[in-house]
């Protein structure tokens, strides 16, 4: 069953960039737009990291970080809360999402 978290936001940005570049809007010539199927959700579960297309789980860019945790633990099939101390981090530049247990120091 999809949701269509990342298919969703992400044909939504691809029309707000179209919108403002047929408009003329020079401001955003910095934009970048990934498409989910080539992004990559990299995530660390049980000590072994993998890497999983985005578009295959249906998450992208515009996905909170508790869709992605949701979406990763149904793919791994593994508790929720297992995923609860991880970090979401966002690559801008690829789109590539790091899922990772939150560092401990001291």
């Amino acid at each position: 069953m999809s949701s269509g978290y990342g298919s969703t936001y992400d044909a939504k940005l691809e029309r707000q960039l179209e919108q403002a570049q047929a408009q003329g809007e020079s401001e955003m010539t910095e934009i970048t737009v990934v498409p989910a199927s080539a992004a990559m959700l990299h995530v660390v579960v049980g000590g072994v990291s993998h890497d999983v297309e985005q578009g295959s789980i249906d998450i992208g860019s515009a996905s909170t970080d508790r869709e992605i945790k949701e979406k990763a633990a149904d793919y791994f099939n593994v508790p929720l809360v297992k995923l609860d101390n991880h970090d979401v981090v966002r690559n801008p530049q690829t789109g590539n999402i790091t899922l990772h247990p939150r560092a401990v120091f001291g």
